[in-house]
């Protein structure tokens, strides 16, 4: 895997968090589309973007990372639950990261728990990742994206 730093996506146990929309300051502008993809040697898919989570976690320091989680509709997880199990993604995690692109550009990328592709697969998954950031900044920035547009 690429980068300086591979941090885990795991799933979270508790719901703490704002919804997608709630209590934003002002209305953007338009910005760019920031998305949440599943990538492989040869493949690339997209597994969500900001219109598709419902609700968005406080952000988090732990270790030098800085993390938020995210929550996705029904319909979202499906479709994540079908990618994983088309790709074969829970017996080779190893082979699969997660990108978070906006503009075009990585932001981040991480592995992929066992864990959680074994709780997407099997159906147990609460539709709830964390996402995390080498960077304070960069992580402060796209945690309001992800909360208003």
């Amino acid at each position: 895997m690429i980068g300086a730093t591979v941090t885990a996506l795991t799933t979270l146990t508790s719901g703490c968090g704002a919804l997608a929309s709630e209590a934003c300051e002002s209305t953007p502008a338009p910005q760019s589309p920031v998305e949440v993809r599943l990538v492989g040697a040869d493949m690339e898919r997209t597994l969500f973007d900001r219109a598709a989570v419902t609700k968005v976690g406080t952000v988090q320091n732990c270790q030098g990372v800085t993390a938020f989680d995210v929550t996705v509709s029904e319909e979202t997880a499906t479709g994540v639950r079908e990618s994983f199990e088309s790709l074969d993604v829970a017996d080779r995690t190893d082979r699969f990261e997660v990108t978070v692109v906006e503009d075009g550009q990585i932001t981040t990328r991480f592995g992929i728990k066992q864990s959680l592709a074994d709780a997407v697969t099997s159906g147990d998954w609460e539709r709830t990742i964390q996402l995390t950031f080498e960077e304070r900044s960069t992580g402060e920035a796209l945690h309001e994206r992800f909360r208003c547009g």
